[in-house]
């Protein structure tokens, strides 16, 4: 072993050293950039956390507002339905009684229309009684008249 073999170990130490101490650095640098990409992933996690957590909140938000505004839809059909059959109700017993007066509108204009005919026959009647009376009364005036025409006077 010469000099220059000792010399070459040592630089062969030297260069490993060098070496390792590079490969050292080297991971020091992988784990700092390894350390802050995970922090700012951690980051990114926790906003995309909190962004979830208020889409959860907003959707279950709009969930009760969707099922309260359903639920006053239906109690507004069911109220409406409601009053749609009372007016249906209230039409029909509307149309039942326009039925019953008109039942008896038909059946006074029936006994009208009798009496009124009863009316013009009695009327007939009557105006021919008086166009016989009126013939005889003038028949009689006539007789009465000629009577004394031809009855002398005393």
């Amino acid at each position: 072993a010469t000099e220059s073999d000792t010399e070459i170990r040592n630089l062969r130490a030297e260069l490993a050293e060098a070496r390792a101490s590079q490969s050292k650095n080297d991971l020091e640098n992988q784990i700092q950039t390894l350390t802050e990409a995970n922090e700012k992933a951690s980051s990114e996690r926790q906003t995309l956390e909190q962004e979830l957590y208020a889409l959860r909140q907003a959707l279950a938000t709009a969930q009760v507002q969707s099922e309260q505004e359903i639920n006053k839809a239906r109690t507004a059909q069911d109220n409406a339905q409601h009053a749609f059959k009372a007016q249906v109700s209230a039409l029909q017993g509307n149309v039942s009684s326009l039925s019953t007066q008109l039942d008896k509108t038909k059946k006074l204009l029936s006994v009208l229309q009798q009496q009124r005919a009863q009316l013009q026959q009695d009327n007939a009647q009557l105006q021919a009684q008086l166009h016989n009376r009126h013939h005889t009364a003038l028949a009689n005036v006539a007789s009465s008249s000629e009577e004394r025409l031809t009855t002398p006077r005393r």
